[in-house]
This record gives C-alpha cells, sequence and structure tokens, in this order.
C-alpha cells in the first residue's frame, strides 16, 4: 500500500468514526439542537417518534463507525465470519 493510499485510508476512516460519533450529540444535549429544532413540541413530545428517533440514532451510529472498515479487502479476507472472530464480533452491530 502507497503512502497516498495510506493517508486516504486514514481520512476515510477518521471521517466515518466522527461522523458515527455525531449521534451521541443528540443523545447528551440539553436541548433541542440541530435536526430537532425543525420539529414541532407536540411531535417532541410524542413517546413513539422518541422512541423511533433515538433508537434510529443509536443503532445508526455505531454501524457507520464499523461499516466503513468492510471495504478493506485484507481485513475482509482476514476476518471472514467463521474464520477470524474479529470480523464476527465487529460486523454484528452493523447488520
Amino acid at each position: 500500500m502507497n503512502r497516498t493510499n495510506k493517508v486516504a485510508w486514514f481520512v476515510f476512516g477518521f471521517l466515518a468514526i466522527g461522523v458515527g460519533l455525531y449521534p451521541l450529540m443528540y443523545v447528551f444535549a440539553q436541548e433541542e439542537i440541530g435536526l430537532l429544532l425543525s420539529k414541532s413540541q407536540e411531535l417532541l413530545a410524542n413517546v413513539i417518534w422518541n422512541i423511533g428517533f433515538f433508537g434510529h440514532i443509536l443503532f445508526g451510529g455505531p454501524a457507520l463507525m464499523v461499516g466503513w472498515v468492510q471495504f478493506s479487502k485484507r481485513f475482509r479476507n482476514s476476518n471472514r465470519p467463521g474464520i477470524g472472530s474479529l470480523g464476527k464480533y465487529m460486523f454484528f452491530p452493523y447488520l
């Protein structure tokens, strides 16, 4: 792997992890931020909508964080489910 490719993988991984951690902002914020500012108070008070929204971001964030690794041929070939245990457990949240 040449130097340019290593830098590209680092940037790709760093950005993917950043995008995966972004939903935590909604979990730990004290008031409405981002997307929640565009929603009505009635919708924000709806329990079913909140379960759906927070469930989506809590499961989607980790999936985005680990999903970028699937593009690495070296990792994919050495950690196939059933062969290597890391691949089996790392992609479980992604599914």
